[in-house]
């Protein structure tokens, strides 16, 4: 089966930390979804391509105890209405958006466990993952290699593979999501050779991410 370019979105998110966990201390509190980008094969976001919001500001959950402003420059001004959606309204409409659809991203478990959202494996394209790129950056492939679970930084990626460096100071969601899709751009024909021949070029995610992958 051959996909057309339309039938790919690539995602990135952005978080805040909330209360910590008593049956979990060591997790250093719990992450919200403060931030979701989608944007389709030509880099483009929100209404410019799709009929609802694809780049925006989300409503934190519970009560925000760290708003890690060093890592994404958000703070307690972008997240409060109007500028900020709730989060319900985010879940479904990147839910509906996804659907049928090749997602694309970098360490995608993190984008769909915040969402509270599961995706069907064999559409998944994970640049983290894919065993290319992670050998390109001297990362470990091996089936069942306790270190191949790390995986290469999205800017180290891109630094590498692309030769471009990403903004410096803060993660932005629409430069990460424009990132991964360059990036699985330029292996698609490759990528989608392997899937087709029902082979799977990416390493195997620990069985704990399992519950967001149908």
């Amino acid at each position: 089966m051959s996909y057309s370019p339309d039938s790919y979105l690539s995602i990135a998110t952005n978080f805040v930390l909330g209360p910590v966990d008593a049956n979990a201390p060591e997790s250093g509190g719990k992450k919200m979804l403060v931030q979701v980008t989608l944007c389709d094969w030509r880099g483009q976001t929100g209404k410019e391509s799709f009929p609802s919001f694809l780049d925006v500001y989300v409503t934190p959950t519970d009560t925000v105890t760290d708003y890690c402003t060093t890592t994404h420059g958000l703070d307690a001004r972008h997240l409060l209405p109007p500028a900020a959606v709730p989060f319900s309204t985010a879940k479904a409409n990147v839910a509906e958006l996804l659907r049928d659809h090749i997602l694309v991203g970098h360490a995608l478990w993190t984008s769909l466990a915040l969402l509270e959202l599961t995706h069907p494996a064999v559409l998944t394209r994970d640049v983290a993952t894919y065993s290319a790129f992670r050998e390109r950056l001297g990362y470990d492939s091996s089936a069942g290699s306790p270190s191949s679970w790390a995986y290469p930084p999205l800017k180290d990626l891109v630094r590498v593979i692309m030769r471009r460096d990403m903004e410096p100071l803060f993660v932005n969601t629409t430069e990460s999501a424009r990132a991964a899709m360059d990036l699985f751009r330029c292996h698609r024909e490759v990528w989608e050779a392997v899937v087709l021949n029902k082979g799977w070029p990416c390493v195997i995610l620990p069985s704990y991410y399992n519950h967001l992958y149908t």
